[in-house]
């Protein structure tokens, strides 16, 4: 029933008519009105205290309810201290112009769900001719029923009639703990044929705020629908507030202002030709224009093209779980449609830009939802271009700030929604600067889980193709900030590279690996795959290379290699790297294979082998030759460990893991160099160290050498043990660029063993047996002859003016305790003398003793004397002292030698030979 309007005028003229008839028996009245309301309306009437006075035709009314007919359901029109007063003609001709009425409160139930049938719309319209003259109600409260329960407030209702048809109503509304103040008027329009109307002016106006909102228009019905047609201006303080009405709604806030035109029917409205401003400075402030549908009882439709800025991009893209504050101020234009609790973006434009210069442009579209939606909206689908100055403007998410200077870049992709995850395809970027260094990429990401972005997890289906490149060596090197080595800063070298990064399954391959370094000097390739870089990582990766530089060559080897070109094969695991390469210097072929073991990084083991079928040493920068450059020091250039620090720390850099070492060389050529073979062997395991083989022929020499360093023991304890013979001494020292004055032919024999960490404590533990012979040698300043027993003949001959003196042969036996070096078998002939004679040397002390008896190989003149040498090694005291000759010494001398070649190199019986006993050689 919702004919409850017009129920109070109904009501009155019942009431009048009955007390008008039943003047003269009041106790009538009560039965009378109720019979006259159920004979004349669907109600049922029931009042209390109901006073009539006449002639003034005034009535009074405690209370009035009136029922529907045949229901126990609630009354649905209830008023309370009720007045009205009428004229018998306003009875009479139904206008009521001369009608007021009062009451303190008027309930009005409304069920929605009823059988009633309810007036038409025509009917509502023709209900305004019943409007009194005044009407002054303290309250109405209109409650709806059906599948939700509605109360509407009013208080204080005020209403009148205007002239020329019109009538007034103000009243007010508490919404949300505010008063609102209602003015309507309406004016009555000339019924057209079946079709009545009015023309409405209503004011809505917050007691404590902004917000009011007007309405203008015509309302129109006819026997089946109601028409309007309204202009609607609104300034609302929050919108909030409004869309409390629509559960869904995202959450916005702000004021709002509004203008359009509303028109619909019973069926449905819309809002047209609007135009939206909606002010939440300093978060947000937007200017809209569109329109808002609705049909039946489905949600309004909204379709809004909109335009503003924002302060930060969170007001919209709430479902990227990424501090975007750093990002700043947003410029954006939006459409939207769809239901206010589903709103779809059609088209989103954003624009930032923050005080670093970053630059990020969003545009694109996305499904239902999407309008503040905490995840990522279904249909998503926008194209993302991000431009930077420099990689600075990364720093407020970093916790380090950069200073590199990598110059400026930018990216672009298509940002597309699957299955709830974020999918980037076509991404493309660039950083740098094409005269420095330039870095390009290309690809896609299947998915991103936007709730875990944080972890590595969130992330599947990467697939990236790179490529990086620089004209120049330096400048690139510059631009990144890297101190680039004096002998690469050449002109001209271009670098390039390029790959695949792969991400699939947490596993992160780089694929497809091409390196390339093109200069005037040098060239370099690197082909090859990593696969699973941050676990079980698997890496094969191939060096080719070319140079030229002999600076670079220098710098990387410390010697001044020839040009040098090769090829490098590296396998790399988590257990393994194994490296397998040749190289070519000058004419020199080097093969290289090592084998390194590891767990948890950690070595567990290396083995590694040297090969060549013939070294070249003036491609090494060995020159065995004369005229060499005086800096010219290899040796030196070389020193080991325990020459540049103390023995204690070359001992703690030994590694501790096992070790297996080998060189093999089949030949080694100098000028005046002739290695034939050089084989050399060395292991360590559990802190034991062998050189297992170290054998070499050089010239006419032969050499084999063994030993142990066993650091076990406390202190470290060294063994050495071997033989060379025929060792030319001017090719070796000029092989190795050694400053010596004495040439010849060596031979050694011996071992011997020491224990310490400074040379001091080596020496005083040295121990062992050492056999020396020297053959055809030249000693270059004092002569030496001098110790001839033929001291006159010689000085007579003028030998002294010599500038060096000739030795056939020299040999000597030391047994070596605690240091100290002892031999009874010293031996020694040149072409004037010769000598025997024994002697000791205190290394640690650096003191020696030794006494020569020399006989002169010409028996004119035999003065039988003895030299002796002693005091500091470096300026020994010498004396001469006379010998008594008790038989031939120089037959004596002679048969000694066979004897001492013997003990020295552990010879058989020397058979009869013309040769020079130096000659002879140990029996195989």
């Amino acid at each position: 029933m919702r004919a409850f309007l017009i129920l109070p005028v109904v009501l009155l003229a019942s009431l009048l008519a009955a007390g008008a008839v039943l003047l003269s028996t009041p106790a009538l009245l009560v039965p009378t009105a109720q019979w006259a309301v159920a004979r004349f309306t669907p109600m049922r009437l029931e009042v209390a205290g109901l006073e009539l006075s006449l002639p003034a035709l005034d009535l009074r009314a405690e209370a009035l309810h009136l029922y529907q007919q045949d229901t126990q359901g609630p009354a649905l029109f209830s008023m309370l201290d009720f007045r009205g007063s009428t004229t018998l003609r306003d009875l009479w001709q139904g206008n009521l112009l001369a009608t007021d009425i009062r009451a303190a409160s008027i309930v009005v139930y409304v069920d929605t769900d009823d059988t009633a049938p309810d007036p038409t719309p025509r009917q509502w319209l023709e209900y305004s001719r019943y409007l009194p003259r005044q009407t002054d109600i303290g309250s109405i409260h209109a409650i709806r029923s059906g599948e939700a329960v509605a109360i509407f407030p009013l208080v204080n209702l005020q209403g009148s009639r205007l002239a020329q048809g019109g009538f007034q109503v103000s009243a007010e509304v508490d919404h949300n703990g505010e008063t609102h103040y209602v003015q309507l008027q309406t004016t009555a329009l000339d019924e057209v044929g079946q079709r009545a109307g009015i023309i409405i002016n209503a004011t809505v106006e917050a007691a404590n705020s902004d917000s009011r909102a007007e309405l203008a228009g015509t309302i129109t019905a006819d026997a089946r629908d109601l028409h309007y047609d309204l202009s609607l201006t609104a300034a609302l303080k929050d919108v909030a507030t409004l869309l409390e009405a629509f559960p869904g709604a995202p959450a916005v806030s702000g004021s709002l202002t509004l203008q359009g035109r509303l028109a619909g029917d019973r069926s449905g409205y819309q809002l047209t030709d609007s135009i939206v401003k909606l002010d939440n400075a300093p978060a947000y402030t937007f200017e809209a224009s569109g329109s808002l549908r609705r049909q039946g009882h489905a949600d309004p439709v909204l379709a809004l093209v909109a335009s503003g800025q924002m302060d930060s991009f969170e007001h919209l893209l709430r479902w990227l779980d990424f501090d975007v504050s750093p990002l700043g101020s947003v410029r954006a234009s939006i459409a939207l449609s769809g239901t206010p609790a589903a709103i779809a973006v059609d088209q989103l434009t954003i624009v930032s830009e923050n005080s670093e210069g970053l630059w990020i442009s969003l545009n694109g579209s996305s499904g239902a939802g999407s309008l503040g939606a905490a995840r990522l909206p279904p249909e998503s689908q926008f194209s993302l271009y991000v431009h930077a100055p420099s990689l600075a403007a990364l720093n407020p998410w970093l916790a380090q700030p950069l200073t590199l200077d990598a110059g400026p870049g930018w990216l672009s992709a298509t940002l597309l929604e699957n299955q709830g995850q974020l999918r980037l395809q076509d991404i493309k970027g660039q950083l740098g600067r094409a005269e420095d260094i330039l870095l390009n990429i290309n690809g896609n990401i299947a998915s991103i889980d936007l709730q875990t972005l944080s972890h590595p997890e969130a992330f599947k289906g990467i697939n990236l193709d790179w490529d990086i490149a620089s004209p120049d060596v330096a400048k690139a090197a510059d631009s990144l900030q890297f101190e680039l080595p004096a002998y690469l800063q050449v002109d001209g070298q271009r670098i390039e590279a390029r790959g695949r990064l792969q991400y699939r399954q947490q596993q992160v391959d780089l694929l497809d690996l091409q390196a390339s370094l093109q200069g005037q000097q040098t060239t370099a390739t690197a082909t090859g795959n990593i696969h699973d870089v941050t676990g079980h990582y698997q890496v094969k990766v191939r060096l080719d290379y070319t140079s030229t530089n002999s600076a670079l060559l220098e710098s990387l080897s410390g010697l001044p290699l020839e040009p040098v070109r090769g090829e490098l094969n590296l396998t790399l695991n988590p257990l393994e790297t194994l490296v397998a390469g040749t190289t070519r210097v000058g004419t020199t072929d080097i093969s290289t294979q090592a084998a390194l073991a590891h767990r948890e990084g950690q070595v567990t083991s290396l083995s590694a082998t040297i090969a060549s079928p013939r070294v070249q040493l003036g491609d090494l920068g060995l020159q065995a030759e004369t005229g060499v450059n005086a800096s010219y020091r290899p040796v030196e250039q070389l020193d080991p460990v325990l020459e540049r620090g103390s023995l204690r720390r070359a001992l703690e850099l030994v590694p501790r893991y096992p070790l297996d070492l080998r060189i093999n060389l089949g030949a080694l050529r100098g000028a005046a160099t002739a290695f034939d073979a050089l084989d050399i062997h060395i292991t360590g395991e559990q802190n034991q160290y062998l050189l297992r083989e170290f054998d070499f022929s050089y010239a006419d020499a032969r050499a084999e050498i063994r030993g142990i360093v066993d650091i076990t023991l406390d202190p470290p304890r060294f063994s050495v043990a071997g033989q060379a013979l025929s060792v030319p001494l001017s090719s070796l020292g000029q092989d190795l660029g050694l400053k010596q004055n004495i040439s010849g032919t060596l031979n050694l024999r011996g071992g011997l063993s020491a224990g310490g960490l400074t040379a001091a404590e080596l020496l005083t533990t040295l121990d062992g047996t050492l056999g020396i012979a020297l053959e055809d040698a030249t000693i270059e300043g004092a002569a030496y002859d001098v110790l001839a027993s033929g001291l006159l003949n010689w000085l007579f001959s003028g030998a002294a003016l010599r500038k060096s003196t000739s030795v056939d042969c020299v040999m000597a036996q030391f047994s070596v305790a605690q240091g100290i070096a002892r031999t009874q078998d010293i031996f020694i002939e040149s072409p004037n003398m010769i000598a025997t004679g024994i002697g000791e040397l205190d290394l640690p002390q650096k003191q020696m003793s030794l006494t020569l008896t020399p006989r002169s190989r010409l028996r004119t003149i035999q003065v039988p004397s003895s030299i002796s040498l002693r005091g500091d090694m470096a300026s020994p005291r010498t004396s001469i002292s006379p010998v008594t000759a008790t038989l031939d010494v120089y037959s004596e001398a002679m048969l000694f030698l066979p004897r001492l070649v013997l003990k020295i190199f552990g010879a058989g019986k020397p058979a009869e030979t013309t040769e020079h006993p130096c000659k002879i050689m140990p029996v195989q």
